[in-house]
This record gives structure tokens, sequence and C-alpha cells, in this order.
């Protein structure tokens, strides 16, 4: 991973989990930043990335922002990606 972050949220429940945003990409780290994986799974290629971690959900939910409103739920399992395709 290289390339300058533009976002990053760190779990108050478990400060090990990160996520960061560089470039078109979202990181996840479950070492407290000793090593990250890509965690963007299907979503768009886009630099304009704004993180919320839900610490209050069962799964640690994570809401990604772009220019659209995609609205992406990334389970700590790695179920999946839901996306919404509203215009602001």
């Amino acid at each position: 991973m290289t390339g300058n972050a533009s976002d990053i949220v760190i779990s108050s429940k478990d400060t090990n989990h990160i996520y960061i945003v560089v470039n078109t990409k979202i990181w996840r780290s479950t070492n407290g930043g000793q090593t990250f994986v890509d965690y963007s799974n299907q979503l768009p290629a886009t630099t304009q990335y704004k993180l919320f971690l839900d610490d209050y959900s069962n799964n640690e939910t994570v809401y990604v922002g772009i220019r659209w409103v995609f609205i992406s739920t990334i389970p700590c399992s790695r179920r999946g990606v839901t996306m919404e395709t509203d215009f602001l």
C-alpha cells in the first residue's frame, strides 16, 4: 500500500481494527496497523471515499460514502457489498 491516506477510522471497541482509504482502495488492519488487506471488495474505483465505522453494530459495519450515495456494508466475515445508487 502506497500513497496518502484520505480517511481513517479506528474501532473504539477494538483499536486493533483500523480502516484506511488510500487512492482508490479501502484497507483493513486487525493487528493495529502492522499489516493491511485490501477491503474494497466490489466498490467503484474513486478517490472520494469517506468512511464511517458503526462500532455498535453486531458485525462492525463500515459505511462508505463517495460522490454518489453508495453505501457499503462490509461485515467482518466479508459476506459481500450492498450498494445504493441514489444521487444526492
